[in-house]
């Protein structure tokens, strides 16, 4: 299996139609999630590296990166959810990704994400070559070593295998991926969908051209 970083220009007018697809093939993810907010209190350590044992799925780094979005780990995440359920925004990237770390830079960083994100999703951050093992609730989800840099299972599950960085993984509040959005995202592109997907509700869905259509940019001057 590959990986890439690369730049993806969006055709958002196919989240409708693969909305239903997506929703199907992540009942796995769904109903893990859900077996881990059932039995998250039993499992205090989740990941070990380097026979250091830490509750942090990401690095500390990873951890900090973005400044506008408040980024927290799938710990914290699961607490969280079990108290107040709440869409998530997952970003999957790798350390020698140039793109991921331009979107950190132009995109994570704005405060106008940073407020549309923070108090609405659960934003997590997921280095998607991570060696150590990530356990939650009774799945490992292991280090596989494939190409020239390999994959972290849960990465690959979450984007339904296909490995290319930056993506941006939205779950609803059933915590099922409602579709992984892959490539760089300027601020101007990416506020616009972080605000579709947390309105869209597929009891009576809007599609995203009547939704751009009274969508107004706060960047436009």
């Amino acid at each position: 299996m590959g990986s890439q970083c690369h730049y993806v220009t969006l055709d958002i007018r196919r989240i409708i139609i693969t909305m239903n697809i997506y929703r199907k093939s992540s009942v796995s993810i769904a109903m893990l999630f859900l077996t881990i907010i059932s039995f998250g209190q039993k499992e205090k350590k989740i990941v070990t590296r380097d026979s250091v044992t830490t509750t942090n799925v990401v690095t500390e780094a990873a951890h900090k990166r973005g400044g506008g979005i408040e980024w927290i780990t799938f710990e914290e995440a699961f607490k969280l959810h079990q108290e107040e359920p709440r869409m998530w925004i997952i970003d999957v990237w790798t350390t020698w990704c140039g793109w991921c770390k331009r979107m950190d830079a132009t995109t994570f960083s704005d405060s106008l994400v940073g407020e549309a994100v923070n108090g609405k999703y659960y934003a997590v951050s997921l280095d998607a070559e991570q060696k150590a093992d990530i356990v939650l609730g009774d799945k490992t989800y292991k280090f596989v070593a494939s190409g020239r840099r390999g994959y972290n299972e849960l990465a690959a599950e979450l984007l339904n295998g296909q490995m290319s960085y930056p993506t941006v993984v939205f779950l609803n509040k059933e915590l099922q991926n409602l579709q992984p959005i892959g490539g760089y995202k300027s601020k101007e592109d990416f506020l616009p969908i972080v605000k579709f997907f947390y309105q869209y509700n597929p009891e009576s869905p809007i599609s995203w051209e009547a939704f751009m259509k009274d969508y107004v940019s706060p960047y436009k001057k």
